[in-house]
């Protein structure tokens, strides 16, 4: 929904957010990522990696990359790593690294 650009746009600032939520703490950095993959995003986001457009498919990887993030600090586990690979995102990241 929305515009091209304003997709992009919210894309970008959840990667940020989800990196930026860990200088609050663990939790709220756990809590945030969480709550984006339960709200839905990761279809989304799969689908952006499919684009035509290599600043869109980067947008995406990133924006999933960071939702995947494990606390380093600890032996904490956020389990997104296995939704994400459950969402279809494993090939189309593999076709984004083959293809440069």
């Amino acid at each position: 929904h929305g515009s091209d650009s304003a997709r992009d746009a919210a894309v970008a600032r959840l990667g940020q957010l989800s990196i930026a939520t860990a200088e609050a703490g663990r939790e709220q950095a756990r809590m945030f990522r969480s709550a984006v993959v339960v709200g839905g995003a990761l279809p989304e986001l799969v689908s952006m990696l499919g684009s035509e457009q290599t600043r869109r498919q980067a947008l995406a990887a990133e924006a999933i990359h960071t939702l995947a993030i494990d606390d380093p600090t600890s032996d904490a586990d956020n389990f997104h790593s296995l939704e994400i690979c459950q969402s279809g995102a494993v090939a189309p990241l593999v076709a984004m690294l083959s293809s440069t």
